[in-house]
C-alpha cells in the first residue's frame, strides 16, 4: 500500500525533508494529526514510535507520514508539519 510519504512532491508536502526517502529511519517527516482524525490513520508501528521516540516535539498525535497508508479513509485529514 502507498504512504503518504509517495505524495512528498505535491505542494502540500515539500516542507517535509524525509531525508530517509519513506522507509521509517529518521522521523524528519514527523507530523501531528488533528484529533479528530486519528483514529482514521492508524496505529503507530512499533518501528514507528521508537523513531518518534528521537523527536522533541512528539506528542499523543504525532506520526511519520512516511508509515501513514493512503486509502479513502484518510480523504480530508489534516496535519501539521512539525519543526
Amino acid at each position: 500500500m502507498a504512504a503518504l510519504w509517495n505524495w512528498q512532491s505535491t505542494t502540500i508536502f515539500q516542507s517535509i525533508d524525509g531525508d530517509c526517502g519513506g522507509v521509517c529511519s529518521c522521523a524528519t517527516c514527523h507530523v501531528h494529526v488533528a484529533a479528530q482524525d486519528m483514529a482514521k490513520t492508524g496505529t503507530a508501528s512499533e518501528i514507528e514510535s521508537d523513531m518518534l521516540e528521537l523527536d522533541d516535539n512528539v506528542n499523543e498525535y504525532s506520526r511519520l507520514c512516511c508509515q501513514i497508508d493512503i486509502s479513502d479513509d484518510i480523504d480530508g485529514i489534516t496535519l501539521k508539519v512539525v519543526g
